[in-house]
């Protein structure tokens, strides 16, 4: 295994709501990297971070993994973090001061308004 100088090492830790794609785009570096050879998919339950049977059955990230990549002489830290809040205890450790935080949004849907509250006074 090469041998890197804390110059040399990136962490980056990648946010966003459940469903935005940070599996995706974990699964992506790995595959452009050359680390894999063929990229994986969350409809088939195939991904390298998703590997948890609990997170094949959701469909979803449940605990944080930490994958690595080398890329242009540097060694690259990816933490691939659930998106729904209840795991949020998942997601803390990995931020720090020395970290690279990728917020990663999905636009793909329209913005939908918030519901009116309800009135629980019944006339």
């Amino acid at each position: 295994m090469a041998e890197f100088d804390t110059s040399h090492v990136k962490n980056i830790v990648l946010l966003g709501h459940a469903g935005s794609g940070k599996t995706t785009l974990a699964e992506c570096m790995l595959f452009e990297a050359g680390i894999i050879n063929r990229r994986g998919s969350i409809a088939e339950r195939n991904t390298t971070g998703d590997y948890h049977e609990l997170e094949q059955d959701r469909g979803n990230s449940i605990f944080s993994k930490l994958l690595h990549t080398k890329w242009r002489g540097y060694k690259i830290n990816i933490q691939d973090t659930p998106g729904y809040d209840d795991f949020v205890g998942e997601v803390r450790p990995g931020i720090n001061s020395k970290t690279t935080v990728a917020s990663l949004k999905n636009f793909q849907y329209p913005m939908r308004k918030k519901p009116e509250p309800k009135n629980c006074i019944k006339n």
